[in-house]
């Protein structure tokens, strides 16, 4: 909605600013009396001063202890940041729960102060609506919105304050936060009273920027559109209202008789918006520099698990990603603006006394140089601000020296002092948070990249136009484009035009072509082999064997006892089962591994973990969700004798009389079996229509293949089945195999015999269990006290048999008696779930197309017992 609604008004503005006089609005801003904007500003910070009222009142009423100067600090830290990112207040609440939380403040109480706020700012602006209703609210033809549809949004504006009062004096409010005190009628009446007076001020800070700006209105006929306004901007859900309450504001003065020139109201709001909305959040940013950075492994850990706690305080988790890191987040928004600055400046003609002054002292050279570099530095400042908003330390770098060279081309291509004090002030800013840069890269293929990059094509797309809009028709000519004249300002602006298009250009393809590197190269040989050594010392996870793929990265603990293995897909890095190595490192390789991840700005996660280790990843701030079970054969219990073999004895002695022979070939094999192991892994995937797989499961790769024994079935001397063994590596605790593949022509029961000579083999080895690796989404979801995500993924094991034979592949391991261990997916906090199953699938896949495009291959432990290769007794399915 506020999407479409911002889209609307867009429109809406263009039509209406076509008939602006632009050199007017600039002219009128730039010819303020200084003592006018002082006055203007210090209306504004009072204004903005006087929110930190809610916040007192809020911390009386739940007796929470805090100095004055901490209130009145994090107040106007959330009432500045509200104001300008609206959200209808969430942002302002998230922001309070961020500072309440690092003062260890409860967080019970922390969400209902934060939630009382929330509920509180937007009473008084219902008070005042109170007299549209009554009187008549002002007439706005020019509003695209009809009559009745205003009359409604104040009508429903109006009635939030008798709910709010009910909600409140009833103890509704409180019944989500039990234990705290309830609000007494005076507290209520204090409560409306602040927010009566804020929304006061507001106006009044509004009604003197006008004034200063020649737009002399009545007071109460002002109040009644500055009321009718806010409305509007509050209901649309736009940030900040942009737009809409600006629209919605001049079109109803404009209504006015005698109406002020539109110049003078675009100019006064303009000022308004600086000094109400902009100043005040610039000093936001700067006192929330070190208390609204929070680390990566905080924000998306604790801060959300605790106020999962709290049902009320559902309504501030959707701010929480904006709010945990916005002091950088805002530093980079600033430098998209700073840029934007440069390029609306350098398409506007310089001012006239201004340029004439620098001619006394600036050659013509100097000042046409000037001009071309503060378009690009304009450009590059809007490149660079996604990696400033995503605490890229190389970003940091360029954006300074960028910030610093801009005011200067600023000074020297006009004169124009206040851009460059603009762009000071963010250095300033920038530098003072510059411990926060630690990142190396960002993922540059992700949504949020893209976005980042339509709004740098925006803006040069912007800036074209404007300039088209300033200067009129430009002769598109090489002897225009390089004619050099004081005054030949549209010259001036198509040579920025195309040095910004170049740039911008240039900047995509070299970001393209020169991606940041994220992952190491594949480990080398020495990297495998120490590897190796650490895994026959100490031993490894069920996957360890898949390292020797050769298709996954390293991360090493720090002492080098454990480590991680994980490949990248998108903008996600997943790491394949639990570490390798000593379990007394293993918390240490998790928490490198997830610090990793957060340097290059990408999202970790654990992909099919063990029930052991699982307290492992809750204490490091994961987020779990059951994958499924694995099939673990105690081999000690495991008989194909009585009634309880019956199943398996019969599908052995089945095999036996087809002529199936068992054998274990060790390494070396000779030369003549590879063609013939080919030869039947060929045949399997062709019958499946299927594509080799990786990550997770192993591919017919010779080399790999060589690491392990490999059990084969024959029949009359021919190899028609076989599989590769993962080597319990350090122990004999656990054997299981990876590779398992079979003929079409093979007999029926050909799996479920090599299945259990595979397991006597293990027996007579002295292991203790045989992995038959993972039945997909069994029992998951199975308690009613489940998770939403884990019942959801129960449907698809009810219901979804007819894509995946989910409940055939569980039964069918159920004939051998297994033990059934849970297996997990580890995530951070708030990541989406769905997307992120649907990147590890791509992965194991080999990319997206061929989750949807091949066979139905399988992940099992035993890649091949899938969908449909469940051996039975009539055969394979």
């Amino acid at each position: 909605m506020p999407i479409l609604v911002l889209l609307f008004v867009s429109i809406l503005a263009l039509r209406e600013l076509r008939r602006l006089d632009f050199q007017a609005v600039r002219l009128a801003l730039q010819q303020l009396d200084l003592a006018h904007l002082l006055v203007l500003q210090a209306t504004a910070a009072i204004s903005v001063l006087t929110m930190s009222l809610y916040d007192w009142q809020a911390a009386r009423s739940f007796r929470i202890r805090l100095a004055p100067r901490l209130l009145i600090r994090n107040g106007w830290i959330a009432n500045a940041f509200n104001n300008l990112v609206g959200l209808s207040g969430l942002s302002g609440s998230g922001i309070r729960m961020v500072l309440l939380s690092r003062e260890k403040i409860d967080i019970k109480r922390a969400s209902a102060f934060s939630i009382l706020i929330l509920a509180t700012v937007p009473v008084g602006l219902s008070l005042l609506a109170w007299p549209l209703l009554l009187y008549g609210i002002p007439p706005a033809p020019g509003l695209p919105v009809p009559a009745w549809l205003l009359w409604l949004a104040v009508a429903v504006f109006a009635a939030y304050l008798p709910l709010y009062l009910l909600v409140l004096h009833s103890g509704l409010f409180m019944r989500g936060f039990r234990g705290l005190p309830r609000q007494t009628a005076s507290s209520i009446v204090i409560l409306v009273t602040i927010s009566t007076l804020d929304w006061l001020l507001a106006a009044t800070t509004a009604w003197i920027a006008l004034s200063f700006s020649g737009a002399s209105i009545p007071w109460p006929l002002f109040l009644a559109a500055f009321v009718l306004a806010s409305v509007l901007g509050v209901l649309s859900l736009v940030p900040g209202s942009l737009g809409v309450f600006d629209a919605a504001l001049v079109v109803t003065l404009s209504s006015l008789a005698p109406a002020p020139a539109p110049e003078a109201l675009i100019s006064g709001i303009l000022l308004y918006r600086l000094c109400y909305y902009l100043v005040p959040w610039l000093i936001a940013v700067y006192l929330g520099a070190n208390t609204l950075t929070l680390p990566q492994q905080w924000q998306h850990s604790r801060l959300a698990q605790r106020w999962r706690r709290i049902p009320a305080a559902a309504l501030l988790r959707l701010p929480l990603e904006l709010v945990a890191s916005i002091g950088v987040r805002a530093l980079g928004y600033l430098t998209f603006a700073a840029g934007a600055l440069l390029l609306v400046s350098a398409a506007f003609p310089a001012l006239r006394d201004r340029l004439t002054l620098l001619h006394h002292y600036v050659p013509l050279a100097a000042i046409e140089l000037s001009h071309i570099l503060s378009v690009a530095t304009g450009v590059l400042l809007i490149a660079l601000s996604r990696g400033i908003a995503h605490q890229v330390r190389s970003a940091y770098h360029l954006t300074l020296g960028l910030l610093i060279g801009g005011a200067l081309f600023s000074f020297f291509k006009g004169i124009d002092y206040e851009e460059a004090t603009s762009l000071l002030v963010v250095a300033l800013l920038l530098r003072q948070q510059h411990s926060h840069f630690y990142r190396e890269s960002y993922p540059l293929l992700s949504p949020r990249s893209l976005l980042w990059f339509t709004g740098l094509l925006i803006s040069v797309l912007a800036y074209a136009w404007l300039g088209d809009w300033v200067h009129g028709d430009i002769p598109w000519t090489w002897q225009h484009l390089f004619h050099f004249a004081p005054t030949l300002e549209a010259p001036r602006f198509a040579r920025g035009l195309l040095i910004a298009a170049t740039i911008a250009t240039v900047f995509i393809a070299w970001s393209f072509f020169r991606r940041p590197k994220t992952i190491p190269l594949r480990p080398d040989p020495q990297a495998l082999s120490e590897a190796e050594r650490l895994l026959r010392r100490i031993g490894g996870s069920e996957f360890a064997h898949l390292l020797f793929l050769g298709d996954k990265s390293l991360l090493w603990s720090p002492d080098r006892r454990a480590f991680v293995q994980y490949g990248q897909i998108r903008n996600r890095l997943i790491a394949l089962g639990d570490p390798c190595g000593d379990p007394l490192s293993f918390n240490a390789a998790i928490l490198a591994f997830r610090e990793f991840a957060d340097q290059h700005d990408l999202t970790p996660c654990f992909y099919e973990i063990g029930q052991t280790n699982v307290h492992r990843y809750h204490d490091t701030g994961f987020a779990l969700f059951k994958l499924g079970e694995t099939a673990i054969v105690d081999l000690a219990a495991f008989t194909t004798s009585g009634k309880a073999g019956e199943s398996l004895r019969y599908s052995v002695n089945r095999a036996r009389r087809a002529g199936a022979q068992f054998e274990l070939l060790e390494q070396p094999l000779s030369a003549e079996l590879w063609p013939q192991l080919r030869a039947v892994s060929d045949a399997w995937l062709a019958s499946l229509d299927a594509a080799e797989k990786g990550f997770s499961l192993g591919r017919y790769d010779e080399a790999y293949l060589r690491l392990s024994p490999i059990a084969v079935i024959r029949i009359d001397g021919r190899i028609v089945a076989f599989a590769n063994l993962m080597p319990g590596y350090g122990t004999q605790q656990e054997l299981s195999i990876d590779l398992m593949r079979h003929a079409p022509d093979a007999p029926p029961a050909t799996m479920d015999f090599l299945f259990v000579q595979l397991i006597q083999y293990a027996q007579q080895q002295g292991y203790r269990y045989f992995n038959l690796g993972m039945a997909p989404l069994g029992g998951v979801g199975a308690s009613r006290y489940a998770r939403r995500g884990e019942k959801v993924a129960r449907l698809a094991f009810d219901y979804g048999n007819r894509f995946y034979n989910y409940k055939g592949l569980r039964s069918y391991k159920e004939k051998f008696h297994p033990q059934w261990r849970s297996t997990y997916l580890a995530y951070p906090v708030l990541t989406p779930l769905p997307s992120l199953l649907i990147d590890i699938a791509a992965l194991i896949a080999g990319g997206y197309r061929r989750i949807f495009f091949s066979g139905n291959e399988s992940e099992t432990g035993a890649d091949n017992l899938d969908s449909k290769t469940i051996p039975d007794h009539t055969g394979d399915n």
